[in-house]
C-alpha cells in the first residue's frame, strides 16, 4: 500500500486510540484537502469536537451539513497535514 492510501488508515487510528469508534474508512480519490475537515449532522457537534481534538484540533475545520447521507453523523476528509504528521511518526520509527 502506497503511503496516500495508508492516510485513512493512520487518521482512523489515532481517532481509535483516541477511543473511539469508527465505521467505515476509505480514500477519496483526489486528495485535495490542505487541512482536515469534521462534517457534522445539526446535533452532533460535541461527537465533531471529540473527532478533530483525536486528529490535531488546531488545524482542523469543522462544519454543520444537514445533507449528510442518514446512517452518517460524522465524516472526516482527511488533510495534507496528516500526510505530514505520519511522515514524523514514521521517521520517529525508523
Amino acid at each position: 500500500m502506497d503511503r496516500d492510501a495508508a492516510l485513512a488508515q493512520f487518521a482512523a487510528a489515532r481517532v481509535r486510540d483516541a477511543g473511539l469508534r469508527t465505521v467505515r474508512t476509505k480514500n477519496m480519490a483526489d486528495f485535495l484537502a490542505a487541512a482536515s475537515i469534521v462534517i457534522y449532522r445539526p446535533g452532533f457537534e460535541a461527537e465533531a469536537a471529540q473527532l478533530r481534538a483525536a486528529l490535531g484540533g488546531e488545524v482542523v475545520q469543522m462544519y454543520a451539513v444537514d445533507d449528510l447521507p442518514k446512517d452518517i453523523q460524522v465524516r472526516v476528509v482527511v488533510g495534507t497535514e496528516v500526510k505530514n504528521q505520519a511522515a514524523k511518526g514514521s521517521a520517529r520509527n525508523s
